[in-house]
């Protein structure tokens, strides 16, 4: 629950960081599965997670969306019990 999150410090070093190598835009191709709408990294784009408890190098690949026929459901996950229209997913 929410009520149990606690705020960081923002510039701690524990803190994830989602970098994008050279400050350039992410490109790559939106593909539909069927399922979901994914977004495949391009060749060109290096887009990294670095820091709080993790030990090595991990590069983002792709991402995908879940969302619904309306604003008040989609999310494949809920918060305080209230699913929202969309929610973004990386894997």
């Amino acid at each position: 629950m929410t009520d149990q999150v606690r705020q960081k410090d923002p510039t701690s070093k524990s803190n994830l960081r989602l970098t994008v190598a050279g400050n350039k835009p992410i490109t790559g191709e939106l593909r539909n599965n069927g399922y979901a709408p994914k977004f495949y990294i391009g060749e060109g784009s290096t887009v990294q997670l670095a820091c709080g408890l993790l030990q090595g190098k991990y590069f983002l690949k792709e991402f995908h969306f879940h969302f619904g026929c309306n604003d008040t459901v989609g999310s494949e996950h809920a918060i305080d019990g209230n699913t929202y229209p969309i929610e973004v997913k990386q894997s």
